[in-house]
């Protein structure tokens, strides 16, 4: 299911007498936020760019590309 389908049933099964575009702003503070909150681990290659998360162990930079398994909450390893 691609993500504004998900966003959009979401908001049909909780909200839906909530107007849509102030539910739709409610939810992209939330990803920012949890965006913000995934970003702390700089990766070891490149050491420019902070990690983002792919799946709940699997972290890549954007920088250089380079993909990493999640060992523990700072700690990675190469994949």
């Amino acid at each position: 299911m691609g993500q504004m389908k998900k966003v959009f049933t979401d908001w049909q099964e909780n909200n839906p007498s909530c107007d849509p575009d102030v539910y739709l702003k409610r939810y992209i503070k939330r990803m920012k936020k949890r965006d913000i909150e995934e970003r702390k681990i700089l990766c070891p290659n490149c050491t420019k760019d902070r990690l983002v998360k792919i799946t709940d162990h699997d972290l890549k930079c954007d920088t250089c590309a380079q993909e990493f398994i999640q060992i523990d909450e700072k700690t990675v390893r190469f994949k």
